[in-house]
């Protein structure tokens, strides 16, 4: 139930500081709204790249045997 009520206060201070966060031609934000969202979006990691391609690691996709006991939803 926590979660629910962090994320109904999100809803509500982003529903409150919308109008503050768009421009006044509408096409764009305003400083305090980089200044919001800029932690948010700051920072990318990168895949490390190999021939000019990302280079991703590779899965090696090994079964393994089972540990828990059948069961059946209720």
């Amino acid at each position: 139930m926590e979660i629910y009520e962090n994320l109904r206060e999100v809803r509500l201070n982003m529903a409150n500081n919308a109008p503050f966060f768009i421009s006044k031609d509408g096409f764009g934000i305003t400083h305090e709204a980089r200044k919001y969202l800029l932690p948010l979006i700051a920072g990318e990691d990168y895949p490390p790249y190999e021939n000019g391609l990302p280079h991703y690691p590779k899965l090696q996709n090994k079964l393994i045997t089972k540990r828990c006991k059948q069961w059946a939803l209720p």
